[in-house]
C-alpha cells in the first residue's frame, strides 16, 4: 500500500536539511513511498511566510504518516506545531531522537511524547540505523 511521509523538523542549518535529505532519499528508495520535504517544497518561498505556512500545513494534511526530528535542547517550534497538528488530525506520528539531553518525559516534552504514536530513540548507532527503525515503524504502523 502506497504510503506518504512528511518529514518534520528543524531546517535551518545546513546539517539539519541534509540529514533530512538523507532520510528523505533513503525513504524513497522504497518505491511505495512518497515524501514531502518541507524545506525542498518551499523552495523560492523564503520571503513568502503564509505560503510556507499553507504549503507545510497541506503536506501535513494530505500525509499519511509524519517523521518528526525531535532532536535538540527543545524541539524546533514549527515542528512541535506539526506534530500538534498532525495529532489532531489523527495522523500517525514517528518521534525521532538522536539526542541524548535530557527532557521532561523520555528525552522530550510531555506533550510531544504523548503527541506522538510511537518515539524511536537512538543515540548509540549509525544514521543508516536510524533510517532503517524510521522505516519499519512507517511500514508497522501502516
Amino acid at each position: 500500500m502506497p504510503s506518504s511521509i512528511y518529514i518534520a523538523g528543524p531546517l535551518f542549518t545546513l546539517a539539519e536539511r541534509e540529514w533530512i535529505g538523507k532520510l528523505a532519499t533513503f525513504l524513497q528508495n522504497d518505491p511505495d513511498m512518497s515524501v514531502f520535504v518541507p524545506h525542498e517544497e518551499c523552495i523560492g518561498l523564503e520571503n513568502k511566510p503564509k505560503e510556507i505556512f499553507n504549503t507545510c500545513k497541506q503536506g501535513v494534511d494530505q500525509a499519511d504518516t509524519i517523521v518528526a526530528i525531535l532532536d535538540g535542547p527543545d524541539a524546533d517550534s514549527g515542528t512541535c506545531w506539526e506534530v500538534g497538528y498532525a495529532f489532531a488530525k489523527n495522523k500517525t506520528v514517528i518521534g525521532v531522537r538522536t539526542d541524548f539531553r535530557l527532557c521532561e518525559m523520555h528525552h522530550v516534552n510531555i506533550m510531544l511524547h504523548y503527541g506522538v504514536t510511537t518515539l524511536i530513540g537512538d543515540t548509540k548507532n549509525n544514521t543508516e540505523h536510524v533510517f532503517s527503525r524510521i522505516l519499519e515503524e512507517i511500514r508497522r504502523l501502516s
